[in-house]
C-alpha cells in the first residue's frame, strides 16, 4: 500500500491506526516511520465482521479461523464461544482469499461481506464483532502534505517537510506530556505511538474551507518547527506557544521566541558565526525513545533525563539495553550437516567424525547422516538431529541410531519444489507421517522453516506465511522450530515483524533463529532476536555453509562470532571458545580454506587464552 503511493501507482493510501475495541494498532506506526508519506486526513469507519467459509461448509465443520490480529481481537469472545482456533495473517481480505484459493473445508475467515462476494465465499454469520460500536480510525496518506479542501501544499515556516504528528489537533490543557516534548518528526511519531489515547480532538478537516488563511496556519502550526542545532532537520515542537511542558528551563533564545506574537515564525540561527555546535545525546526510557532538543533536561512520567548524563545514568544504560536478552542462550551447531553440504568436494566421514568430537568437547549440542551416525552413536553428550524428508529417510535414520530427527519445510512455494520436489502443503503432509512415527519411538523432532525472510525466486516472503508453516510444525509435535534466513537477506527491520507474526502462534521458548551471513547482517539479526526473547541460535563452525539450492547464499553465521558476542554481553552459553577455535582451525585446514569467522582470525593472532576473552 505504502509502496504503491510512493511509486505513483495510486494517489492515496488508507491506514488503520486505532480501533475502539482493540486500541492502537501498534505495527502500523512502524509503517509510518518506514515510508516517506504524509498524513493528509482521517476517517472513522464502522467495522462489521463476518465469518466466511467455502460453500457447503457449516459452522460445526470449522476448526480454525484466519484473519488480521485486530479483527480476531475484535471478535475474541464470539470465536471463543464457537471454539475456533485463531490464526493471524496480514489482512482480512487475504484471509478470505487464502480460504477460497485453497478450498479449505475446516477453516474460515473473519472478513467483510465484500471480501466474501469477491472470493465467492459463503457468509456463515454476520456482525460477529463483540461490540456493536466497533469503529476504526483510518489515516489518509499521500506523497505530499496537501490540505483537503484547498489547492495548495501545506508547508511549515522554515521547514522543508512537516511533522506527521502535527496534523493532529489537541484540546487546550490536555496536552500529553510525552507528545509535547518531541523534538523531531521521528521522535514525534514514537511519542504518538504511546500517546494516541491522549489525543482528545482529531483534526476536523470539514471545517477547513470556512477557515481563514491565518486560522489554518494557527491550526496546523501548533508544533511549528525551527532548525535543529545539529542541522539534522526538525527543531523543537512548539505547542500553544510553549517550548516544553516541564518546569525545567530551556535555552534563552527559545524563551524569547515563546513570547513572540506569532509563535509559528522562528528565527534561523547563523551557524557560520558559531564556534561549535553542541551534539545532543539520546536517552532511552520507558517505552519511548527521546531525542535531544533545545532543553537541557526533560521529564517523562517514569524518569527524568539529562542530556549531560552523570555516572549513575551511564551505569543504567547497559541494563536498559540488555533488559530483554536471555541470561543463557543455547547454541545449536549445524556445521557438520548444514555447513558441509555446500562443499564442492565430498568430505570424508572420518573428518566429519573428528570435527564432531571436537565440537562436542567444546560444549556444543549438534544438529548429521547414516555413516556418521554409526561412527558416533555412542558419543556421550551428543544429540545429532538427522534430516528426514520422508518416512523412508526416517527409517534409515532410526536404523543408524539417530537420537533425534529433523524435518525441513519452507515458507516459499518455489523453494520447496526445487529443494524437496513438492509443495508446502505436500511437504507438511509428509512430515505429519514422520512425526507420528517419531512419537511412537519417543524420538524428539526439530522443525526447520527455510526462506523466512526471502526466497531466491519469489523475493520477499510474507511473515504470515512463515507463521503458518511454523505453527503447522509446532502443532504436529516439533519440540523446537528453527527459522532460517536461507539466503541471508534479512535485516533487523525485517526480522522483527517476522518474529512478531510467528511468536503470535508459537511460544517464543519453542523458537530458534538460523541466519546466513550473505550481507553481513547475521549478528545484528541475532541480537534483535535475543531482545525479542529468542534463546536458541543456530550457527556453523568457521562460518561453513551456504545452500545448494540458493546460488549466492554465503555460509551460516560463524559459531565463534556468536559465542564471542554473547560472551561480551555477559550471556552464558557453556561453550569453550578456545576449544571451539581449535575445531574451526581443524576443519578449515581440512577443507583448505580460510576460516569464515572474523573472531577466529583476530584471536588467532594473539597469544592470550581465548577462553578468557
Amino acid at each position: 500500500m505504502h509502496l504503491a503511493v510512493e511509486r505513483w501507482l495510486v494517489d492515496r493510501a488508507v491506514l488503520p491506526i486505532e480501533n475502539s475495541l482493540g486500541g492502537s494498532i501498534h505495527r502500523n506506526y512502524d509503517l509510518l516511520l518506514r515510508h516517506n508519506l504524509h498524513i493528509v486526513g482521517e476517517v472513522k469507519f464502522a467495522v462489521r465482521h463476518c465469518l466466511l467459509a467455502n460453500h457447503g461448509v457449516q459452522l460445526e465443520d470449522l476448526k480454525r479461523v484466519l484473519s488480521h490480529p485486530q479483527a480476531l481481537a475484535q471478535c475474541e469472545h464470539t470465536l471463543t464461544r464457537w471454539g475456533l482456533i485463531r490464526e493471524a495473517v496480514d489482512d482480512t481480505a487475504g484471509a478470505a482469499k487464502h480460504v477460497a484459493f485453497h478450498k479449505l473445508k475446516d477453516t474460515g475467515a473473519v472478513a467483510s461481506s465484500a471480501a466474501g462476494m469477491i472470493y465467492g465465499l459463503n457468509i456463515i454469520a454476520q456482525d460477529i464483532q463483540d461490540d456493536a460500536d466497533n469503529v476504526t480510525r483510518f489515516l489518509m496518506l499521500a506523497r505530499e502534505p496537501i490540505i483537503p479542501g484547498i489547492d495548495r501544499l501545506f508547508k511549515f515556516q522554515n521547514c522543508t517537510k512537516p511533522n506527521k504528528a502535527q496534523l493532529f489537533g489537541l484540546k487546550q490543557n490536555k496536552l500529553p506530556s510525552r507528545f509535547v516534548n518531541c523534538s523531531s518528526s521521528f521522535s514525534q511519531l514514537l511519542h504518538l505511538h504511546s500517546s494516541m489515547s491522549s489525543l482528545e480532538e482529531p483534526l476536523g478537516f470539514d471545517k477547513l474551507p470556512s477557515m481563514s488563511t491565518m486560522d489554518r496556519i494557527q491550526r496546523f502550526s501548533s508544533g511549528a518547527c525551527r532548525p535543529r542545532e545539529d542541522n539534522m532537520g526538525m527543531g523543537n515542537c512548539w505547542i500553544e506557544g510553549r517550548c516544553c511542558s516541564t518546569s525545567h528551563s530551556c535555552s534563552e533564545d527559545y524563551e524569547g521566541s515563546a513570547r513572540e506574537a506569532f509563535p509559528w515564525v522562528r528565527h534561523t540561527r547563523d551557524f557560520s558565526q558559531r564556534d561549535t555546535l553542541k551534539q545532543r545525546t539520546s536517552s532511552f526510557g520507558g517505552n519511548a525513545v527521546i531525542f535531544g532538543n533545545g532543553c537541557d533536561s526533560w521529564y517523562t512520567p517514569d524518569h527524568q533525563f539529562n542530556t549531560k548524563p552523570n555516572d549513575k545514568d551511564k551505569q543504567g544504560l547497559p541494563h536498559k539495553f540488555l533488559k530483554g536478552i536471555p541470561k543463557f542462550v543455547k547454541i545449536v551447531e549445524v556445521g557438520p550437516r548444514d555447513g558441509l553440504q555446500n562443499e564442492k568436494n565430498i568430505v570424508p566421514t572420518n573428518v566429519k567424525v573428528e570435527l564432531i568430537h571436537r565440537l562436542v568437547s567444546s560444549g556444543l549440542p549438534l544438529a548429521d547422516a547414516k555413516d556418521v551416525m554409526q561412527a558416533i552413536r555412542n558419543l556421550e553428550g551428543a544429540r545429532l538431529p538427522v534430516l528426514t524428508p520422508n518416512l523412508k529417510g526416517f527409517e534409515a535414520a532410526v536404523a543408524a541410531g539417530a537420537k533425534e530427527v529433523a524435518v525441513f519445510a519452507s515458507a516459499s512455494e518455489s523453494f520447496s519444489k526445487s529443494n524437496i520436489n513438492c509443495s508446502i502443503e505436500e511437504s507438511l503432509a509428509r512430515y505429519r507421517a514422520v512425526i507420528r512415527a517419531a512419537k511412537e519411538l519417543s524420538l524428539p523432532v526439530r522443525g526447520y522453516v527455510s526462506c523466512v525472510l526471502g526466497c531466491p525466486t519469489e523475493g520477499e516472503i510474507p511473515p504470515s506465511r512463515v507463521a503458518y508453516v511454523a505453527k503447522e510444525l509446532y502443532d504436529m509435535g516439533c519440540f523446537e522450530i528453527s527459522l532460517g534466513d536461507t539466503i541471508g537477506v534479512g535485516t533487523p527491520g525485517t526480522v522483527v515483524p517476522m518474529l512478531e507474526a510467528v511468536m503470535a502462534v508459537v511460544p517464543v521458548e519453542k523458537l530458534a533463529v538460523h541466519f546466513h551471513d550473505t550481507y553481513g547482517q547475521s549478528l545484528p539479526n541475532i541480537l534483535v532476536s535475543l531482545q525479542m526473547g529468542i534463546s536458541t541460535v543456530d550457527s556453523s563452525i568457521a562460518g561453513l555453509g551456504g545452500c545448494p539450492y540458493a546460488k549466492g547464499a554465503s555460509g551460516n553465521v560463524a559459531t565463534e562470532d556468536v559465542v564471542y558476542m554473547l560472551n561480551g554481553l555477559g550471556v552464558k552459553t557453556n561453550v569453550d571458545l578456545a576449544k571451539l577455535m581449535k575445531a574451526g582451525d581443524y576443519i578449515s585446514k581440512q577443507l583448505n580454506r580460510p576460516s569464515g569467522s572474523k573472531t577466529a582470525i583476530a584471536l588467532s593472532r594473539v597469544t592470550a587464552d581465548a577462553s578468557k576473552i
